[in-house]
């Protein structure tokens, strides 16, 4: 008999779920349950086939755990959740029953390879993750610690990716086991925000269930039923040979799977001890070596990983877990204690506990994956343990990225001159459309108002336009070079025009030209453009196009806002935006200063 928690959702869509009393059922009552789930599936049945479900009430009783509507399936799904695990009772009845092993077979198992011959796994952060610098860290640590100790590559999921891992905030810590498909959700609620706690939900995702529920757990741990608080025997369940692979590993106390001597306790009493009675000590930091060794051969690794194991230096990505040198100095030149011994200083790393993390000997190691590099219990009486010393690896594998590559978007118009003449600069920008454009820049500088800047001077008139030939008129425009109109020798108007008369075969217009200057520096001025036909006869359109300019007040200049900042410039961490001086020019009236920012930036 297994002891269930009933949940029951009231909303017409379901974001979460209310708990209400526990209540023990029978298989009889699984049955039953699943044939009403059966019922309802026909029911909605014509959704699968539309764009999104019509109204549902998934006022339904999910005695066997949480039920919430499935907008996938348009059905209302239930779910099992025993302490941090969470899938959906069709798949816990399977395993109940024996049907298949956890990972050891296909399904389940993330399989997509990428071009480095890596298992890729996408994975996601909702917005409220996003915004938590903890939860980030806590993502990014433990994501690159995966990373570096597997042939595993979780990679920010692309936009075609159907099966991805989401982290959101939602009601404890908790994950799904093995791939299920489709956004499949890690829980991450406030206080969750740690390395161990992300590595422990994320192997869930790959598959591992909890070390004391091996079939052989039996021959290493008593389980203390009556500390145990009532309903959450559950919890301690040990699994069926046929349910879970071991690939080999020896019962691992040092397993990031493995519950605390005091999980779950009723009365601040060990739930869990060793065969003989005794309690351990359980860490949260990094998988074990044979946590390593499990991943590794679930996903038929062969060697590759992130990282290989060092012998003259450590990676800092997995705190030198993976060192395998020989120093047995610390970095003040204590001799190191012997992992065996337990004298002159007391300790938990008895190395047939903490198996596969290589505690030979009196040699540096980082036992317990802790931060810091590698270590070691000294012979010195006054001085328990010491850090060894030994330096970092060079071209470890790079931290992990919670967003994909981008690819440039379109460049936004030009700053402003920051000069009237004499070779001034004006800037313009782009944005990422990622946010994460490694390659590239997110700035563009070009040269204006590079004339003398003795004296303002038309420039010389452009090309003539087609013939307008309703006007019988045809058009040429110039630029002041070097000021405004009425600046210098810019006096008159920015475009002329003469005679024409249209005949001949009818022709096109050609592309327009450029702007003439404006014949007002503020107060609503125009400037003029002009295009050429093809032949001597356009009939239909203009030849030329007049437009607005400089339409600001003419009291005093004044800066525009900035443009949106751009993308961010990866090599130099830097963003940029620009902005117009409105109504004059740069040093004049309001328009003091630069013509554009710089601002900080990290791409992640």
């Amino acid at each position: 008999m297994v002891k269930l928690t009933r949940f029951k959702q009231t909303n017409q869509y379901p974001a979460g779920c209310r708990r209400f009393q526990d209540r023990t059922k029978s298989r009889q009552d699984l049955f039953l349950i699943t044939m009403k789930k059966f019922f309802i599936l026909l029911a909605s049945l014509y959704c699968v086939l539309a764009e999104s479900c019509p109204p549902i009430n998934c006022d339904i009783k999910c005695d066997t755990g949480i039920g919430r509507l499935d907008l996938e399936l348009c059905e209302c799904i239930c779910y099992v959740q025993r302490d941090d695990i969470r899938m959906k009772v069709s798949k816990w009845k399977e395993i109940e029953d024996g049907v298949g092993k956890a990972v050891a077979n296909n399904k389940g198992k993330w399989m997509e390879t990428n071009a480095e011959g890596c298992i890729r796994v996408p994975f996601c952060l909702t917005p409220e993750i996003e915004a938590s610098e903890s939860h980030r860290n806590a993502i990014i640590g433990g994501l690159g610690v995966l990373n570096a100790i597997t042939c595993l590559k979780f990679e920010p999921a692309l936009p075609d990716d159907i099966d991805k891992i989401e982290f959101f905030n939602g009601t404890g810590c908790w994950s799904y086991i093995g791939r299920t498909g489709g956004t499949q959700q890690i829980s991450l609620k406030d206080g969750c925000d740690y390395v161990g706690i992300v590595e422990h939900e994320v192997m869930h995702a790959l598959g591992v269930w909890h070390e004391q529920s091996r079939p052989d757990r039996d021959n290493y741990v008593l389980i203390h039923t009556d500390n145990i608080i009532p309903g959450k025997e559950h919890n301690f369940y040990k699994k069926p040979a046929n349910e879970i692979e071991s690939y080999g590993s020896p019962y691992d106390f040092g397993s990031v799977m493995h519950y605390s001597s005091y999980a779950f306790s009723d009365n601040g009493q060990r739930t869990i001890t060793k065969i003989d009675g005794s309690g351990y000590t359980r860490q949260q930091y990094c998988p074990s070596h044979e946590d390593q060794i499990q991943i590794n051969a679930m996903h038929s690794c062969n060697g590759k990983r992130g990282i290989p194991e060092t012998s003259d230096c450590y990676h800092p990505l997995d705190r030198g877990f993976s060192y395998r040198g020989t120093q047995s100095t610390t970095k003040t030149g204590k001799t190191c204690q012997a992992w065996n011994l337990t004298s002159p200083h007391f300790h938990y790393h008895d190395p047939d506990i903490v198996t596969g993390a290589g505690l030979e000997n009196n040699y540096c190691r980082n036992a317990d994956a802790g931060t810091g590099g590698p270590w070691c219990y000294t012979t010195d009486s006054n001085t328990r343990w010491e850090e060894c010393g030994i330096p970092h690896c060079a071209n470890a594998v790079p931290e992990i990225l919670l967003t994909p590559e981008g690819t440039w978007n379109e460049w936004g118009d030009y700053s402003s001159c920051n000069k009237l003449c004499g070779n001034g600069k004006k800037m313009r920008v782009r944005t990422c459309s990622t946010g994460r454009c490694s390659t590239g820049r997110a700035f563009q500088k070009a040269t204006c108002n590079n004339q003398d800047c003795s004296t303002p001077v038309w420039g010389p008139y452009g090309a003539w336009s087609g013939c307008h030939c309703n006007r019988r008129k045809r058009y040429a425009v110039r630029q002041c070079v070097g000021g405004y109109i009425n600046e210098g020798e810019c006096t008159g108007k920015a475009w002329k025009s003469r005679s024409c008369t249209c005949s001949g075969a009818t022709g096109t217009w050609d592309a327009w030209g450029s702007y003439s200057s404006c014949n007002k520096q503020c107060g609503n001025g125009r400037k003029m453009r002009v295009r050429a036909c093809s032949t001597n006869n356009c009939p239909t359109g203009k030849p030329f196009q007049k437009k607005i300019c400089k339409n600001q007040d003419c009291s005093t200049p004044m800066w525009s806002p900035y443009s949106g900042w751009s993308g961010c410039q990866c090599n130099t961490g830097k963003r940029y935006r620009v902005r117009q001086c409105n109504g004059g020019f740069i040093t004049e009236g309001d328009c003091t200063g630069r013509a554009w920012k710089i601002g900080s930036c990290t791409c992640t």
